[in-house]
């Protein structure tokens, strides 16, 4: 073995294979499924769909205790309007309105319209609108959430529209619209137009609860009043809170006029690792996006291809791996210089060695 490994050309034979294997190696990492932390990278942390062509899809997600799928506490210079479909009131609900003058609401599910249809007297502390969305029933099987929206350009400054479709989990959704004063009814923001089917009555300060149908759509629409509201100056909407919800799969994907899904790769695609759960929370909505964090390890792919353990990215935020890495490199293609070029460094000449002998007489 060792007269063979004296032979040169199998010395460079073995230093070639060795350099397409280190060039292959690193290469080949790159783009090698490995589990990411999400929060690691801006893109994967802060998930975002575009407007109108994209949702995110939560699949085998449940809530964290004692948190709700959507809740919003209100704010005094915001109105709040929701579209529920299909869905159907409780019996408490039901009770209420039943007194109201148009009588019975609809028992059966139908498409429900909760809208500010009156800004009221100028005078006076706006009314608050609470909004609180749960999963019903619940239990330790996992759901399947669609997270999307719409909005007009005219509408992008004053509005900032959610849609939550629900695959197969009945969902609970409790409204009210309450006045600073209870004595005061009549204030801004305080009157609602409810409507089910061809039912329909202005009520005010009454609290709601409607019981979702499997497959249904929530469209929660938040209208700015004035510039006393709680979007920042960035133009984004961050006072609905979002879970936190734990998912097993998260998606990104682009979608159709008519809400059917393209037939092309996921936008984004995360599976959690190890099947523990990716964490999603931190509502953003803005004009032109809808975002989310994500935070948790995941396979990851984007547009169809893996994504994994990235050199360059990792010499960029880590110097004692790059040293590492760079200071191997080096050496290896040190060691394959002179293996094929030898050593060119001029050499010293040998002098003679001076004559000793004692000179004949």
């Amino acid at each position: 073995m060792k007269r063979l490994w004296e032979r040169p050309v199998i010395r460079k034979a073995t230093a070639v294979v060795l350099f397409l294997a280190a060039v292959a190696l690193q290469v080949f990492f790159k783009n090698l499924p490995w589990p990411l932390r999400l929060e690691d990278t801006e893109k994967l942390k802060n998930l975002a769909v575009a407007e109108g062509s994209q949702e995110i899809v939560l699949r085998n997600a449940k809530m964290r205790s004692m948190h709700t799928l959507l809740s919003y506490r209100g704010n005094a210079w915001e109105a709040l309007d929701v579209d529920v479909t299909p869905a159907r009131l409780d019996e408490q609900s039901t009770g209420f309105l039943s007194l109201s003058h148009s009588g019975r609401p609809p028992a059966d599910p139908v498409s429900w319209a909760y809208v500010t249809q009156e800004r009221g007297p100028s005078i006076g502390e706006p009314c608050r609108t609470f909004l609180d969305v749960t999963v019903e029933p619940e239990t330790d099987a996992g759901s399947e959430f669609h997270l999307s929206f719409h909005l007009s350009q005219r509408e992008s400054d004053s509005l900032r529209r959610l849609e939550i479709k629900s695959d197969t989990t009945p969902l609970r959704v409790r409204l009210l619209t309450s006045p600073p004063d209870p004595d005061k009814l009549n204030g801004p923001l305080c009157t609602k137009t409810l409507q089910g089917a061809a039912w329909q009555e202005k009520i005010r300060n009454v609290p709601l609860m409607f019981v979702t149908e499997p497959r249904s759509n929530i469209r929660v629409v938040f209208i700015a009043e004035s510039d006393k509201s709680t979007w920042g100056q960035d133009g984004l909407f961050r006072s609905a809170e979002f879970g936190p919800i734990l998912a097993q799969s998260v998606t990104v994907r682009k979608v159709q006029e008519d809400g059917t899904v393209e037939k092309a790769p996921p936008v984004l695609h995360f599976r959690a690792f190890r099947h523990q759960p990716i964490a999603l929370n931190h509502l953003t909505l803005g004009s032109d996006l809808l975002r989310l964090n994500a935070t948790g390890r995941a396979w990851v792919w984007q547009d169809g291809k893996p994504m994994g353990f990235d050199v360059i990215d990792a010499m960029q935020k880590n110097l004692e791996f790059s040293a590492l890495l760079l200071g191997a490199n080096g050496l290896f293609l040190a060691w394959l210089r002179k293996l094929f070029f030898g050593d060119n460094r001029e050499r010293p000449t040998e002098e003679a060695a001076p004559d000793l002998k004692p000179p004949n007489d």
